[in-house]
Protein backbone atom coordinates (compact mmCIF):
# COMPACT_ATOMS: atom_id res chain seq x y z
CA UNK A 1 0.00 0.00 0.00
CA UNK A 2 2.64 2.32 1.21
CA UNK A 3 4.52 2.19 -2.38
CA UNK A 4 1.51 4.73 -3.65
CA UNK A 5 2.66 7.31 -1.05
CA UNK A 6 5.23 10.15 -1.36
CA UNK A 7 8.62 9.14 1.20
CA UNK A 8 7.39 10.73 4.10
CA UNK A 9 4.30 9.87 3.99
CA UNK A 10 4.82 6.26 3.59
CA UNK A 11 7.21 6.55 6.88
CA UNK A 12 4.70 8.09 9.01
CA UNK A 13 1.73 5.62 8.03
CA UNK A 14 4.44 2.69 8.47
CA UNK A 15 5.76 3.84 11.92
CA UNK A 16 2.01 4.91 12.99
CA UNK A 17 1.28 0.95 11.88
CA UNK A 18 4.28 -0.25 14.06
CA UNK A 19 3.55 2.38 17.06
CA UNK A 20 -0.19 1.62 17.21
CA UNK A 21 -0.71 -1.35 15.60
CA UNK A 22 2.33 -3.61 15.74
CA UNK A 23 2.47 -3.80 12.48
CA UNK A 24 5.93 -4.90 11.40
CA UNK A 25 6.90 -5.67 14.66
CA UNK A 26 8.59 -8.83 14.26
CA UNK A 27 10.65 -7.81 11.36
CA UNK A 28 11.92 -4.37 13.34
CA UNK A 29 15.25 -5.24 15.60
CA UNK A 30 14.67 -5.88 19.03
CA UNK A 31 17.39 -3.85 20.12
CA UNK A 32 15.96 -0.70 18.17
CA UNK A 33 12.65 -1.31 19.96
CA UNK A 34 13.96 -1.87 23.17
CA UNK A 35 16.00 1.18 22.76
CA UNK A 36 13.10 3.31 21.58
CA UNK A 37 10.71 1.70 24.21
CA UNK A 38 13.15 2.11 27.65
CA UNK A 39 13.71 6.14 26.21
CA UNK A 40 10.28 6.39 25.67
CA UNK A 41 7.83 4.29 27.86
CA UNK A 42 4.23 3.20 27.03
CA UNK A 43 2.82 3.52 29.96
CA UNK A 44 -1.49 2.98 29.41
CA UNK A 45 -0.71 3.40 25.65
CA UNK A 46 -2.95 1.30 24.42
CA UNK A 47 -5.86 2.96 26.65
CA UNK A 48 -4.34 6.13 26.77
CA UNK A 49 -4.67 6.14 22.46
CA UNK A 50 -8.46 5.35 21.91
CA UNK A 51 -9.44 7.08 24.52
CA UNK A 52 -7.49 9.90 22.73
CA UNK A 53 -9.03 8.78 19.49
CA UNK A 54 -12.61 9.00 20.96
CA UNK A 55 -11.85 12.56 22.34
CA UNK A 56 -11.30 13.54 18.94
CA UNK A 57 -14.83 12.85 17.96
CA UNK A 58 -17.10 11.94 20.79
CA UNK A 59 -19.15 14.93 20.31
CA UNK A 60 -20.03 13.86 16.26
CA UNK A 61 -19.78 10.33 16.14
CA UNK A 62 -21.98 10.27 13.26
CA UNK A 63 -18.66 11.07 11.33
CA UNK A 64 -17.14 8.26 12.02
CA UNK A 65 -18.94 6.10 9.79
CA UNK A 66 -16.96 3.74 7.30
CA UNK A 67 -14.04 4.25 9.47
CA UNK A 68 -12.46 2.22 12.09
CA UNK A 69 -12.95 5.33 14.52
CA UNK A 70 -16.65 3.45 14.45
CA UNK A 71 -15.42 0.95 16.93
CA UNK A 72 -14.03 3.40 19.15
CA UNK A 73 -17.33 5.19 19.31
CA UNK A 74 -18.74 1.63 19.89
CA UNK A 75 -16.58 0.94 22.79
CA UNK A 76 -17.01 3.85 24.45
CA UNK A 77 -21.12 4.99 23.70
CA UNK A 78 -23.25 2.85 25.07
CA UNK A 79 -25.98 1.61 22.51
CA UNK A 80 -24.24 3.16 19.61
CA UNK A 81 -24.38 1.03 16.69
CA UNK A 82 -22.06 2.42 13.52
CA UNK A 83 -24.46 1.80 10.23
CA UNK A 84 -24.01 -1.26 8.07
CA UNK A 85 -23.35 -0.16 4.60
CA UNK A 86 -25.42 -3.30 3.07
CA UNK A 87 -28.28 -2.45 5.27
CA UNK A 88 -28.58 1.13 4.11
CA UNK A 89 -28.39 -0.40 0.83
CA UNK A 90 -30.99 -2.83 1.57
CA UNK A 91 -33.08 -0.29 3.36
CA UNK A 92 -32.96 2.69 0.65
CA UNK A 93 -36.06 4.02 -0.39
CA UNK A 94 -35.65 3.54 -4.26
CA UNK A 95 -37.45 -0.10 -5.31
CA UNK A 96 -35.61 -2.37 -7.55
CA UNK A 97 -36.49 -2.14 -11.13
CA UNK A 98 -37.79 -5.10 -12.89
CA UNK A 99 -35.15 -6.44 -15.92
CA UNK A 100 -36.54 -5.42 -19.13
CA UNK A 101 -35.58 -8.36 -20.91
CA UNK A 102 -37.55 -10.99 -21.74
Amino acid sequence: MTQYMKPEVALLFSGVGLDVLGEGFESFPADVREAIVAEYPRVNFKDGIVKAFFGGFEQKPGTTWGTVKADVCERFIAGYKSPNFCDLIANSPFPDSVSRKG
